[in-house]
């Protein structure tokens, strides 16, 4: 209490007392009473802290971790008591002479390679996921153990979880047992739709796989999934935005600058055919004095001299 209040206390009961005075005078005291106590309960607080997490029932903490000094090779009887070449803790003490029937000795422990996650068929072979039995890690007794149906591409089959589609392998798999997964992840067929390649990168929490165009492709317009060109403004299967295929819709037709053309027919003239127009395997216009002609079906166009009055001819 400091000492305004106690001054003001002593006078309030020195005076004469009324009910009014004596009831303020409680009040003062009940305050320095919680104040008190408020202040010894947070010194105990601050005092003590925060308690060490202990071990389990019949376990000790060596070097931060709870092991069995029962059986622990490396932490026998006591923290840092470690068993040499060929014996085994047992009971808390190193003894030699091999371990037990259905036991193998592993890492300075007696150990059911059978049952242990730890050492699963033989010794150092661990468990990632789900128990150790006859000798086998068993991932899934369920689906259930592999996180569920909802948002989840595995599925539990024969002890493990594995993606549902057969061609997929695993990209992520979640704390929670869900897991995604894809064609281009490791153990997928690594087979995307038509002209598309794999494209993987690593994520904070796995893999991210898509199937996507290759490197300086363009995606076909209104085709199939998967189409892609290399050269849209060449490819004479793949011609333009829409990857018409020229030779498909009319025979002989080449791609130039986007577009499938055969020059003029014998017997036309006019648009396609002029000297300005690409013509030819490499697509350029026709000189002076030339105009771009085929020859009858079937045939790709070319530039051949001008002898009738810009119609197309069979230059035989």
């Amino acid at each position: 209490m400091d000492g305004e209040r106690f001054d003001r206390l002593a006078r309030l009961v020195g005076e004469r007392s009324t009910r009014r005075r004596l009831a303020e005078a409680f009040v003062a005291l009940g305050l320095f009473a919680a104040g008190e106590a408020g202040e010894t309960s947070a010194g105990k607080k601050h005092k003590h802290g925060k308690k060490p997490r202990k071990c389990k029932a019949g376990k000790a903490k060596c070097g931060g971790a709870c092991v069995d000094t029962t059986t622990d090779g490396r932490n026998c009887g006591k923290c840092g008591n470690a068993c040499g070449a060929g014996k085994a803790c047992v009971g808390g003490a190193c003894q030699g002479g091999g371990c037990s029937d259905g036991q193998r000795l592993c890492n300075g422990a007696c150990v059911d390679t059978q049952t242990d996650t730890r050492h699963c068929g033989a010794c150092d072979a661990p468990c990632d996921r789900g128990r150790c039995v006859g000798g086998e890690c068993i991932e899934c007794a369920n689906q259930d153990d592999c996180g569920g149906y909802d948002y989840n591409n595995l599925v539990c089959k024969s002890g493990r979880c594995v993606c549902a589609k057969a061609d997929e392998g695993i990209c992520t798999r979640y704390l929670d047992g869900r897991g995604s997964c894809h064609v281009c992840c490791p153990g997928g067929s690594g087979q995307c739709l038509r002209d598309e390649v794999c494209q993987v990168s690593e994520t904070p929490s796995g893999l991210s796989a898509v199937c996507t165009c290759p490197t300086g492709w363009q995606r076909c317009t209104y085709l199939p999934a998967g189409t892609c060109v290399a050269d849209p403004m060449r490819d004479p299967h793949k011609c333009g935005q829409f990857c018409k295929d020229c030779d498909a819709s009319d025979p002989g037709a080449i791609c130039c600058q986007g577009s499938c053309t055969r020059g003029c027919s014998p017997g036309y003239r006019g648009s396609g055919c002029m000297q300005s127009d690409p013509c030819g395997s490499d697509c350029q216009p026709c000189g002076s004095g030339t105009i771009c002609c085929n020859q009858g079906p079937g045939t790709e166009p070319s530039c051949i001299p001008d002898t009738h009055g810009g119609f197309c001819y069979l230059n035989t």
